[in-house]
């Protein structure tokens, strides 16, 4: 089965269009209420504010040695990039606990996966473009096409990061879907 990634939802229905031997197919999934309205948990936002502050932290120590002239200097708060980790673990959590409608439904996991492409795809490419031209990154059609495939290449000596170097955390995300 080769399903489109055209889809639409109608109130506490989702709805996919899918093609097998030229032979269209249309199922949909209904929801109860109870299922769309998850309740907000406070303590897990609690740690992705933590989570956000702390790379933030990082990020902004990395920039003033960069403006001092002290690039190539450790990183004082190196240590708050753990929130990094912090983050992959909040994120597999919350589409954990997001996605419990699916988990028993037929074509469930092929429907999350449907739903998170279409929600981080668009915005990805059109950052990576973005990133290119206000970059100015040196840009090949071959990685072009890696990146946007969520592939990562080759870049600067040992790295291996795609075109729009924060886009590493989606290529992780991928990879793990795979």
């Amino acid at each position: 089965t080769c399903a489109l990634p055209i889809y639409y939802e109608l109130p506490n229905t989702f709805i996919m269009l899918s093609t097998y031997k030229s032979q269209w197919n249309v199922f949909s999934i209904t929801l109860q209420h109870s299922m769309l309205n998850m309740r907000n948990i406070p303590q897990i936002q609690l740690l992705r504010a933590l989570a956000a502050i702390s790379v933030s932290m990082c990020h902004f120590n990395s920039v003033a040695n960069i403006l001092t002239g002290h690039a190539n200097d450790r990183l004082t708060l190196y240590c708050l990039a753990s929130g990094v980790d912090l983050f992959f673990v909040i994120s597999g959590f919350i589409m954990v606990y997001s996605s419990e409608a699916l988990f028993a439904v037929h074509k469930g996991p092929f429907v999350f996966l449907v739903k998170r492409l279409a929600r981080i795809v668009p915005l990805y490419w059109l950052t990576t473009v973005m990133a290119v031209f206000l970059m100015d990154l040196p840009v090949n059609w071959h990685k072009c096409v890696e990146s946007f495939l969520f592939i990562p290449y080759w870049g600067q000596p040992g790295a291996i990061f795609p075109l729009h170097g924060v886009g590493w955390t989606l290529n992780f995300e991928m990879f793990f879907y795979m």
